[in-house]
């Protein structure tokens, strides 16, 4: 309470002279009135700084009832001392007001409305460095999703002759690698599934500088299938999209094989695929997220597929949770396999 009534002091605030009392004109108002003719002139010189033009209408009745005195005295005040200045309104009459209350007003209302003014140029300067902000970002934005791997455009060294060959045991991830680079695998399927995971062979060195985002989307999707997992799986990833663009940028931070990695951990993990309370599936632009993405990249749990083995038999169809339990556990080892196959094509054969 003290606090709001100090503010609403300060902004009724008017300053006035000490010794005021000592005045040639107040002196003779106190003289003929007394100190009720003191207190008579400071609170018309109130009413008045209430008013937004610093002025008051003639009203003699009007102010005397307003100030509970009587109305001669109040006309007396205003008019026979020279206290008060009279001038004629188009719009309100004749009205009385101060010399000096306006010259003390008007060094206020020239601080308040330079300080109104600097506010404003905060404002607006604060305004146009968020708008330079945002621009810069969506520039930003546009540099990465249109320029791969960090690099321009155009700026990539076109070598001529022949293709060059991929060497045996390479490091880099299946998906953009030729299908060959493996060890010979177990069994008749092994070359099907490398097929599935890899690209085809013929893939041209200028392709092979660059990320092969619609292998790595192949890759993703058979990934999931692979292990029966929930999380949808991806039509597309347009090279100028923003998908890509977080794609290429956690490329560039953590390296092909924590692509891969991130794929599988979200595939088996049972958490990403409705096995939380909620029953929450993540999807592919949840996962490579930059927070997201280191998330799933260091998960450890070994939580498998959600079993459904809550089905019961039915007559129509003979469906059995054993059976399906069966099938589940079928293609956590065709899952299994598939991941020898990515290790192998990952890391060489050693």
């Amino acid at each position: 309470m003290g606090r709001k009534k100090a503010t609403k002091t300060l902004s009724s605030y008017f300053p006035h002279d000490s010794n005021a009392r000592n005045d040639e004109r107040l002196v003779n108002v106190r003289m003929k009135h007394g100190p009720a003719g003191y207190g008579v002139y400071f609170m018309l010189v109130e009413r008045l700084r209430e008013d937004p033009e610093y002025m008051s209408v003639v009203d003699y009745n009007l102010i005397a009832f307003d100030l509970r005195i009587d109305a001669s005295l109040a006309k007396s005040i205003i008019r026979d001392f020279g206290l008060f200045a009279f001038t004629v309104d188009p719009v309100r009459g004749e009205c009385f007001y101060s010399e000096s209350l306006r010259q003390r007003m008007a060094r206020k209302d020239e601080i308040t409305a330079k300080r109104k003014a600097a506010s404003a140029l905060g404002v607006s300067v604060r305004q146009e460095n968020r708008e330079k902000t945002k621009t810069a970002e969506i520039s930003n934005q546009m540099v990465v999703e249109t320029q791969p791997n960090g690099v321009p455009n155009g700026s990539e060294k076109r070598t001529k002759g022949k293709e060059s060959k991929v060497k045996e045991n390479s490091t880099s991830s299946p998906y953009v690698e030729e299908a060959h680079a493996a060890k010979p695998l177990r069994n008749a399927d092994a070359g099907d599934e490398a097929a599935s995971v890899a690209p085809s062979a013929g893939v041209s060195s200028k392709d092979k500088s660059d990320f092969d985002l619609a292998a790595f989307a192949r890759y993703f999707n058979e990934t999931m299938a692979a292990h029966g997992a929930q999380i949808p799986q991806v039509r597309s990833i347009p090279s100028n999209s923003k998908r890509a663009a977080f794609v290429r940028a956690r490329l560039k931070e953590h390296g092909k094989e924590a692509l891969a990695k991130v794929v599988q951990n979200a595939a088996k993990l049972s958490f990403y695929n409705g096995g939380g309370a909620r029953g929450w599936v993540a999807d592919f632009d949840w996962l490579f997220r930059p927070s997201n993405f280191l998330r799933v990249l260091e998960d450890t749990r070994a939580n498998a597929v959600p079993k459904s083995t809550n089905l019961i038999t039915t007559s129509q169809h003979g469906t059995t949770a054993k059976s399906v339990d069966d099938n589940r556990a079928r293609q956590r080892e065709r899952g299994d396999y598939f991941d020898d196959v990515l290790a192998r094509l990952t890391y060489g054969n050693d």
